[in-house]
């Protein structure tokens, strides 16, 4: 009998970790995948603090001192693996720009960036890699997405 992982053991492995369909080493079949860049240049006029939230966390974004033009980029994957339904109804496909984008918001001097990652059964929508360029005085924090998030946007 094969062995399949719950979605709890999906989290511990999906949040907070550089993701290649990384579940994929215990669950076999790595139905489909798609890898694509973004890049978004930061008008960052005022700021002095970007909080970044993503599925990755400290050490897994690289953060760049930069006296030129600030800006996030990375690469994302959508991964489906696990799935045993037809392949007609499996939502294959590349990664959407929509999917890619953050959503900013700006409070004072801080900006907040929001990744729009998603974890659903056998789909996974995240962030493998994050740069993020600044200029010298401005902090960067960043606040993972817990598991709940991931699966549940609205609690964002």
């Amino acid at each position: 009998m094969r062995g399949y992982i719950t979605s709890a053991a999906v989290a511990a492995i999906a949040v907070g970790s550089q993701v290649s369909c990384a579940w994929a080493r215990r669950e076999p079949v790595v139905y489909h995948k798609a890898v694509a860049t973004y890049r978004l240049p930061l008008d960052l006029a005022g700021v002095t603090q970007i909080v970044v939230r993503s599925s990755l966390k400290e050490g897994e974004v690289q953060v760049i001192a930069s006296a030129g033009q600030a800006s996030l980029s990375g690469t994302m994957q959508y991964c489906i693996q696990g799935y045993h339904g037809s392949r007609k109804d499996a939502g294959a496909g590349p990664v959407e720009p929509a999917d890619m984008t953050f959503d900013l918001e700006r409070a004072g001097s801080t900006l907040t960036l929001r990744s729009r990652e998603w974890l659903y059964i056998h789909h996974s929508m995240l962030y493998i890699a994050l740069s993020l360029r600044v200029p010298d005085g401005v902090a960067v924090v960043l606040k993972p997405y817990s598991y709940e998030e991931l699966t549940n946007p609205k609690q964002r």
